[in-house]
């Protein structure tokens, strides 16, 4: 049973109430569920002789990103932070998993100007091996986890229960982008991590600079850009009910960036959720052949690049999305 509301010529499938219900963040649990999983990969790597560095840090009162500094004499330095929706406070009911990265932070890959290299730098080649640093985290979790402990192409699963959230863990190495760095300066990069699949593809994310990125949007738009990230996500997933193939192809990760790229001005028209969302979602279809030009929330890299599948299912989504929630008489 669908409710509407006459706006102009156009009927909205869903009340302004609803679309407040969509654009609030999850309770105060959610805060809470991050610091237990966090804490839980920090107890399963103090088994294998890892030391806390440090406090656990809440980087940001009003985001439940934590960090933990760890460090082993014979092993890694490593950085282990909660990232993706739940870090940047997006996250809606059907969003399942806790992202946990495991960064690995004494031994680095960097990418530089052209014409620049590590030698630039005074940097000495180190070795990573991704594969045994998996196993090595792997084994922590499992002894502390044991069948709930899922070995996965990119990650680890570590199942949920009653008293805990179902958490994804991605160990990871340090990239360092030194690509605007022209004054050889060891310390000024755009951090970023590097992901190496079990099949050997690998994959350059800057999840904390898409958290810093999101943050200042959000106040920018005077809060209004997370809560349109999360009304578009729960509709997504009443899209995916309703057997909308976009809607199943389409990523968290993907709306949220293609959100990104809307004027903080269009956040804040005057009117009410209603208002915004179509002002916001005609212009993402006005502009639709300019998504390629669009960046991920991290500023850093191309939300498209060459990925014409990622452009349709874009295209696809955000046309489906206009006749899902609105009807013109």
């Amino acid at each position: 049973m669908f409710n509407f509301i006459k706006r102009g010529d156009e009927l909205m499938r869903y009340t302004e109430e609803q679309l407040k219900r969509f654009a609030e963040p999850l309770s105060i649990t959610e805060d809470e569920q991050c610091h237990r999983a966090i804490n839980m990969i920090k107890e399963s790597l103090e088994k294998i002789g890892y030391k806390k560095e440090g406090q656990t840090q809440k980087i940001y009162s009003d985001l439940p990103y934590y960090k933990i500094n760890m460090v082993s004499e014979n092993q890694y330095d490593l950085t282990i932070f909660v990232q993706g929706s739940y870090a940047n406070n997006t996250n809606v009911k059907g969003d399942s998993d806790i992202d946990i990265a495991v960064v690995r932070e004494n031994v680095f890959r960097g990418e530089y100007r052209t014409g620049i290299s590590s030698k630039n730098y005074g940097f000495q080649p180190a070795k990573h091996d991704a594969l045994e640093f998996k196993k090595i985290i792997f084994k922590a979790l499992y002894d502390k986890f044991g069948n709930d402990t899922v070995m996965k192409n990119k990650s680890i699963l570590i199942k949920g229960n009653y008293s805990r959230k179902q958490a994804d863990v991605v160990p990871s190495l340090r990239y360092r982008n030194y690509k605007q760095d022209y004054y050889n300066d060891k310390n000024n990069f755009k951090p970023g991590v590097l992901i190496t699949t079990d099949d050997g593809q690998e994959i350059i994310n800057y999840p904390e600079i898409h958290l810093e990125n999101g943050r200042e949007k959000n106040i920018n738009t005077n809060y209004y850009f997370k809560k349109i990230v999360r009304i578009m996500k729960e509709l997504k997933y009443l899209m995916e009910e309703e057997g909308y193939n976009s809607a199943s192809k389409i990523s968290s990760f993907l709306i949220e960036s293609l959100l990104w790229n809307v004027p903080d001005d269009l956040f804040l028209i005057e009117g009410d959720y209603s208002k915004k969302f179509i002002e916001i979602v005609n212009y993402l279809l006005d502009n639709k052949e300019n998504i390629i030009q669009f960046k991920e929330v991290n500023g850093v890299k191309l939300l498209i690049e060459d990925d014409e599948e990622r452009l349709g299912i874009s295209k696809n989504f955000l046309t489906d999305l206009l006749e899902f929630c609105i009807y013109e008489e």
